[in-house]
């Protein structure tokens, strides 16, 4: 009568134990997965600081680059330089001419001139490769891969043709073609009217004509003005057409209008107002 019912408390025992085990997985559970979380967090923190600083590396790198290359233009002012006929496609320079880019020219004959706009960051060489004229799309002067580029010749375009085309990034610092951006405001575009685009064998400027937004059409899109389309040398028909054009997409009158015979730059550079967006400057040539 008296017994004490042992297999019970046995039973109980083994059942507070089970939970008690449970428990201890669950929270080892818990550590674990906080662990994964502490290790990613760190691995993306660490992931990010890597390309923050590779990203600011190369940025002070191209920078560097382009300021010594502005350097040595100034040490080579008034010298005399005999310019050999250039690769396919480029203007045969032969005769000797006074030019403040012939150690440019040495490093690379790619390098076919350089275009500078005062009070802004555009102050850079320009490259031409009529085979591959993206080549320097994600390269640096010396070939090396680089996000930023430099400027380049649009296809079909010489610096003898009379609509350059010319492309440049527009960077999130502030460089390459960036700054064309400032030419949507008529003040801004009253104030920098004069652009700068030296040749190998020429020094020359040129007063804008007009600055609009614009975009890479897809190739079934009918009636719209592919202003990339109108680079190189144009019949008189086809100039007088992309002034007509230039006239309607217009930000603003510039009061500047280019007659057959007159030569153009065409300066684009990506705009983020819609999807592939573009901003274009065009301005021409002061006789």
């Amino acid at each position: 009568v008296g017994e004490v019912p042992t297999p019970v408390i046995t039973v109980i025992g083994e059942s507070n134990m089970i939970e008690r085990n449970a428990s201890v997985r669950q929270k080892k559970r818990k550590q674990l997965i906080l662990i994964g979380i502490t290790v990613g967090f760190a691995a993306v923190f660490i992931c990010s600081a890597y390309f923050i600083l590779s990203a600011k590396l190369a940025e002070q790198r191209d920078k560097k680059a382009f300021e010594e290359l502005i350097g040595q233009i100034e040490e080579n002012k008034g010298t005399i330089a005999n310019f050999p006929p250039t690769q396919e496609g480029n203007t045969e320079v032969e005769e000797v001419v006074e030019s403040k880019y012939q150690t440019l020219f040495e490093e690379n004959a790619d390098f076919i001139g350089w275009i500078c706009i005062d009070d802004t960051n555009i102050n850079y060489p320009v490259m031409f490769t009529p085979n591959d004229p993206e080549y320097y799309l994600s390269r640096a002067f010396d070939g090396s891969k680089s996000k930023n580029g430099v400027p380049f010749l649009g296809e079909n375009c010489t610096v003898d043709s009379n609509n350059i085309l010319i492309y440049g990034h527009n960077m999130l610092n502030r460089t390459m073609f960036s700054d064309l951006l400032q030419y949507k405001d008529a003040e801004f575009g009253k104030d920098h009217s004069i652009i700068r685009f030296d040749t190998l064998t020429e020094e020359a400027s040129y007063e804008v004509v007009a600055v609009f937004y614009s975009h890479v059409y897809a190739m079934d899109e009918l009636g719209v003005f592919r202003y990339y389309d109108y680079g190189g040398e144009l019949d008189k028909d086809t100039f007088t057409q992309y002034i007509d054009e230039l006239r309607r997409a217009a930000l603003y009158d510039t009061g500047v209008t280019p007659s057959y015979g007159d030569t153009l730059i065409t300066l684009s550079t990506c705009s983020f107002h819609t999807s592939d967006g573009r901003f274009v400057v065009v301005a021409r040539k002061i006789k």
